[in-house]
């Protein structure tokens, strides 16, 4: 009896047939079609009438599996390729080195593909919608763009559309208002058909900037009020030219109308807040002279008994230093979190902010020192923050003495 030959299927030349819109190429190919029908016949057993027979149903069986072995073979050859394809664009897609998908794409091509596709528009969609960035250009990239390296102030490269931009004149440091004359009167000194397109559109643009007229806070240091004064622009043209404007008679009109804002006097709430800045100095001096020998934070040396009752489990009850400092920390740390409106953090935040601020028997002396710092610093924020656009009579920032600096500043607001 002729013996029937099998595919060769599980071998390493054997295709996985797990990619689905490869398998009808497999299905419809003749040598397969042709390949199964002769090695069905081989396979026949129904009784031979002669040798020639049983050698013709071998021979068909033999050629069969030729047939059949050639359609595997194109299978195995098409899933390669197309493994190839997906590894190709899979690289392309710049996946971190430790990324899962690249870990799933040995047992799961496609899939690992399509999570690839689903992160890359994730990315592209949040890259849209995200702000956009700015940084200093260096003198090369202005020079590329056609700008002028000297003014390298007055340009900004916008780092998600990487060109370069005019920086708003209000983001000008003051300093930088002499050169941006200068520059003005450099470009007005070239003839407009010799002017370059970026000094062309720096012209146009600032002195656009410097015609507008602007509201300009002004305290009366009478009233208490905040007076929003008009002033008007600047006609650069016109200076330039050497013509004679009339500024001085708009100064004079814009003074009679200028715009007078009272603020409330302080309510309840807001001076009982007021209040407790005020008396934070006190306590700070006094939890300065617990920290450090003769309060002194930047030289004194560190309490180092006090910070370690502070964290050891009822040690605070046999260290009236401890107890006061903790009273102190915690009130401050209140006082840091508290709104102006008479809002108050809830425990938790205290908690947290306390934790921040609190010396530990870790910390080294720098950090014991930083926290301290962070603490002033930041009380002192919400005393800026309050007095915006106020006159609030002995409200004065938050000092540090120190052997070096004793001196208290009041603060213009």
């Amino acid at each position: 009896m002729a013996t029937i030959p099998r595919q060769m299927m599980g071998l390493p030349n054997s295709p996985s047939f797990r990619y689905k819109q490869l398998n009808p190429a497999y299905q419809s190919d003749p040598r397969r079609i042709l390949g199964q029908s002769l090695m069905t016949q081989g396979a026949s057993s129904a009784p031979v009438q002669t040798p020639l027979q049983g050698l013709g149903r071998l021979s068909s069986a033999l050629v069969g599996a030729y047939l059949q072995k050639g359609a595997i073979d194109r299978q195995v050859a098409r899933e390669g390729e197309y493994q190839d394809q997906l590894s190709n664009a899979l690289s392309g897609m710049n996946l971190p080195a430790n990324s899962p998908i690249k870990a799933l794409f040995p047992f799961a091509p496609e899939a690992a593909i399509g999570a690839a596709i689903t992160r890359d528009s994730n990315l592209a969609i949040a890259k849209a919608k995200a702000p956009a960035t700015f940084s200093t250009p260096t003198p090369e990239e202005i020079k590329a763009a056609g700008g002028n390296p000297n003014a390298s102030g007055f340009f900004q490269k916008n780092n998600k559309t990487n060109k370069l931009e005019f920086t708003r004149i209000d983001n000008i440091p003051k300093s930088g208002f002499p050169s941006l004359v200068n520059e003005l009167i450099r470009i007005d000194k070239i003839s407009p058909e010799n002017r370059t397109r970026a000094d062309d559109l720096m012209f146009k643009f600032y002195s656009a900037q410097l015609s507008r007229d602007r509201e300009v806070p002004i305290m009366d240091e009478k009233t208490g009020n905040t007076v929003l004064r008009k002033i008007p622009g600047i006609n650069v043209k016109s200076i330039l030219s050497g013509e004679v404007t009339d500024n001085e008679e708009k100064v004079s009109e814009d003074k009679k109308n200028e715009n007078v804002v009272k603020f409330a006097k302080l309510n309840q709430t807001e001076s009982k807040f007021v209040g407790q800045l005020k008396s934070a100095q006190g306590e700070l001096d006094q939890l300065l002279k617990i920290f450090f020998k003769d309060g002194d934070l930047e030289n004194g040396e560190i309490n180092t008994s006090v910070i370690a009752s502070l964290n050891i489990p009822g040690a605070s009850l046999f260290s009236e230093e401890a107890q006061i400092a903790n009273n102190i920390l915690m009130n401050l740390s209140d006082l840091r979190l508290r709104d102006k409106t008479g809002a108050t953090a809830n425990p938790g935040e205290v908690k947290l902010y306390y934790g921040l601020v609190q010396p530990n028997i870790t910390d080294k002396a720098g950090l014991v020192r930083q926290k301290i710092r962070r603490l002033v610093n930041e009380l002192n924020n919400n005393i800026q923050i309050f007095s915006q656009g106020r006159k609030i009579k002995d409200l004065k920032e938050l000092s540090i003495n120190t052997k070096e600096n004793t001196s208290e500043e009041e603060v213009e607001f």
